[in-house]
């Protein structure tokens, strides 16, 4: 029995040098057949950088081009493993699996082990067998990455900008020797377990790909999903959330984060930052900052570094190791849960001089299970957008001037006596006003009217989108007064926030913010019904002294 086990070894080994054509390569012999691998996916574009996410390709196996192959696939006479991948196939895991399949004894050389490899490599049959083992690989290139010859993308690769909308990125290595390359991508993965990696969610994070496979090009597509980051704000009162939105200045909004819990599991700590910088125009409310992750709030576990003039406007809510969080019902969060972080803050008089005020958030993560790298999400933004009116205060037919001086406004969010005035704060800039915001306390500042001068304009600068009614109160010595405010409409259709649409009286007029606004000179003349008015009045005087008389004349009657 001893000598039937010893002969079956013999043969194995016979067959594996034959079939696989496994041989140490002849210096004479070699063929050194270069060529380009083209890495695709969706997250490697990253336009804040003008580059991607690194990509890392290392040979695991050299490779000998035949010559002779008639097909248009390139076609390798041999395989052999580099040497620095033999402690690789050494380890317990790898080595155990060969001697599983019956390919190499307990006490195997390390040329046994080297030929015993390849086939190993080709009996990975099943997707969820390549998966695994080009994942166990990654892990253990990551960590034994001084020991390789490694080529990243960030040193040879050359990063183009995707086409359509450029979610998808490409790194491409050129001039790679021949042979069977272990490619993947920066750490990241939004994917939710390893055996979930023969799916669409993690199927090829690592991949394991021959060099060069057609017409000396090998293209692959790398489906690992990276953390990436939504910002939206709310803007209407029942709580809708949008990309982009109006508001008033002196108003709170909500802007809104959001995320996704990565795939942590070959890191023993994870870092997860959400870094936003608000712009001018927008001050961050104290202790605001709320989290959710999977619909569960969040209370411990992260740092909240509110935006200071010492960090550039910027608020940073800071997940130190993202594994230890807890909800508050002390169940561990998991990969794929929504994670939701809100804050509010306030629209300021600057607003109106930065319009759009604009958030932009991004991630900064860890992508490297072997180190304390991190990575960067493509930045996202929200903005806010504020709205003005020109007024035009002109009299005769032709405005171009004839402005009137000493005109007085006041204008209103409504008509009635629930409607509230807009208290307005003068600008430096002769006529121009913005809207109360929190930071203007001084009473004197505040006005609740405002005045033509020679020029004829008012201009009120601070406003969200809606309907507003522009009062005249007082009218310039010698000319008519409004009877009735001016309804002045701003509106946005869609996400159209940057060109808003004024409707002055039912007349829409597109994107012209110019309210004209005409007085006519003399007396004010009794309109169609004024004279019906005036009867009924004189009537109802009638009555009144008939009434103070007539019990007089009765009494000298007596």
């Amino acid at each position: 029995m001893k000598h039937i086990k010893k002969a079956a070894a013999i043969l194995m080994a016979v067959v594996l040098s034959l079939c696989l054509a496994v041989t140490a390569f002849a210096a004479d012999g070699d063929v050194q057949t270069t060529g380009t691998l083209t890495v695709t996916g969706s997250g490697l574009w990253n336009p804040s950088e003008n580059k991607g996410k690194e990509v890392t390709a290392i040979r695991m196996f050299k490779a000998r081009v035949s010559t002779s192959s008639t097909t248009e696939e390139d076609a390798f006479d041999s395989y052999e493993l580099e040497d620095s991948w033999l402690a690789f196939f050494k380890n317990n895991v790898c080595l155990k699996s060969m001697q599983d399949a019956g390919l190499v004894e307990e006490n195997a050389t390390d040329d046994q082990i080297k030929e015993a490899s390849v086939a190993y490599v080709r009996g990975l049959t099943t997707a969820a067998k390549y998966a695994e083992f080009a994942h166990n690989a990654q892990i253990w290139a990551r960590s034994n990455s001084s020991s390789l010859i490694k080529l990243t993308s960030k040193q040879n690769a050359v990063y183009v900008s995707g086409a359509k909308d450029k979610t998808e990125g490409i790194a491409t290595f050129t001039i790679l020797p021949a042979g069977y390359y272990l490619v993947f991508p920066e750490g990241g993965s939004t994917g939710n377990a390893l055996s979930e990696r023969d799916t669409t969610l993690r199927g090829t994070d690592a991949m394991l790909v021959n060099v060069p496979k057609k017409n000396g090009i090998t293209a692959v597509k790398i489906k690992s999903t990276f953390p990436t980051v939504d910002k939206q704000v709310q803007v209407t009162e029942n709580g809708e959330f949008k990309d982009n939105g109006s508001a008033q200045v002196g108003d709170t909004v909500t802007f809104k984060l959001i995320s996704k819990v990565p795939d942590m599991t070959d890191y023993n700590t994870y870092a997860f930052n959400f870094v936003d910088t608000l712009s001018k125009g927008l001050a961050y409310d104290e202790n605001s900052v709320s989290i959710t992750i999977g619909s569960v709030s969040v209370t411990t576990g992260f740092t909240v570094t509110p935006p200071t003039g010492d960090n550039s406007n910027k608020l940073t809510i800071a997940f130190n190791d993202l594994k230890k969080v807890k909800n508050v019902e002390s169940t561990a969060i998991k990969a794929g849960d929504a994670i939701v972080v809100t804050y509010t803050a306030k629209i300021t008089k600057d607003a109106q001089l930065t319009n759009p005020a604009t958030n932009t958030v991004y991630l900064e993560y860890s992508n490297d299970p072997s180190s304390s790298g991190t990575g960067k999400s493509n930045p996202d933004e929200s903005k806010v957008y504020t709205y003005a009116i020109d007024i035009h205060k002109f009299h005769d037919a032709d405005k171009d001037g004839n402005y009137l001086a000493n005109a007085v406004f006041q204008l209103k969010d409504g008509k009635g006596n629930e409607a509230k005035i807009i208290k307005l704060v003068a600008d430096e800039t002769s006529n121009s006003y913005h809207v109360k915001a929190a930071t203007d306390t001084e009473d004197s500042k505040i006005l609740t009217t405002v005045k033509t001068d020679e020029t004829g304009r008012i201009i009120i600068t601070g406003l969200k989108a809606g309907t507003y009614y522009l009062y005249e109160t007082v009218a310039p010595t010698g000319y008519n007064k409004l009877t009735e405010p001016i309804e002045i409409t701003i509106s946005v259709a869609g996400e159209k926030y940057d060109t808003p649409t004024y409707t002055v009286d039912t007349v829409a007029q597109g994107t012209s913010n110019v309210i004209a606004v005409k007085n006519i000179k003399g007396t004010m003349l009794p309109e169609t019904g004024s004279i019906g008015t005036i009867g009924l009045t004189a009537l109802g005087v009638l009555v009144v002294l008939l009434g103070v008389f007539a019990p007089r004349k009765k009494k000298e009657n007596h």
